[in-house]
């Protein structure tokens, strides 16, 4: 989506607009590291267009940088074709597995979160940034939590405009979900269980005294908890 040679601005600009028909307010979406050390300059023109045709639909964003979720590797140039019948066959992790687990090469993504955030740091049009999209997920368990740390700290160099969050979504996960509660701004979180579970869910993260935003439930698109 963020490469130059396949950024599609028309085909975004319809989708937003069904998006805005159906009464989405806000958007979720995800940013790659790779796309930003192939191309900075043009990678931030493109997501600053990208937030101009959210803009003008009435939606604003939530941007995300890491990723945890689905293809492992991923690289420069033309993506594989989707697989027909394969729910997001082509998601890629970012950075990707050994690359999240090994500080040596993820501390090297600081100036990308940091170009990045800096260029929006007060855009209006930023509702928040999700700095790590269910860290652990893929068998990487608490492996992740080194790079979760680092992306908070990064971020708070910044000290952006909009809040900081990293979403919880698995409560096995303790490690994890206590670093994410006590440092995210607004408590996010992903719930795929049934009401009465996610209303436990809501009763126990509220008692954290912070704004509840579930940007991945199921069924039905994001909500405002509380």
């Amino acid at each position: 989506m963020w490469q130059a040679d396949t950024f599609d601005p028309t085909t975004i600009d319809r989708e937003l607009g069904w998006a805005e028909g159906i009464g989405f307010n806000t958007m979720r979406v995800f940013l790659h590291s790779l796309a930003w050390q192939q191309d900075p300059k043009g990678f931030k023109e493109r997501l600053n267009t990208y937030l101009g045709l959210a803009d003008k639909h009435r939606i604003q964003t939530i941007l995300v940088f890491f990723d945890d979720c689905w293809n492992k590797e991923s690289k420069i140039g033309p993506q594989p074709a989707p697989k027909p019948g394969i729910h997001n066959s082509g998601w890629l992790q970012d950075p990707g597995d050994p690359a999240s687990r090994d500080s040596a090469t993820f501390v090297k993504l600081k100036p990308y979160v940091q170009d990045v955030m800096r260029s929006f740091a007060t855009d209006k049009r930023v509702l928040l940034w999700d700095l790590y999209n269910e860290p652990g997920n893929n068998g990487k368990l608490t492996s992740s939590l080194p790079l979760v740390r680092n992306v908070f700290a990064w971020a708070r160099e910044v000290n952006p405009a909009q809040p900081l969050s990293v979403g919880l979504w698995n409560w096995d996960f303790e490690a994890l979900n206590k670093y994410q509660a006590l440092h995210s701004d607004v408590i996010t979180y992903h719930n795929y269980d049934d009401v009465a579970a996610h209303q436990r869910v809501i009763e126990l993260l509220e008692t954290h005294g912070r704004p509840l935003f579930a940007p991945s439930t199921w069924p039905g698109p994001a909500t405002l908890a509380s």
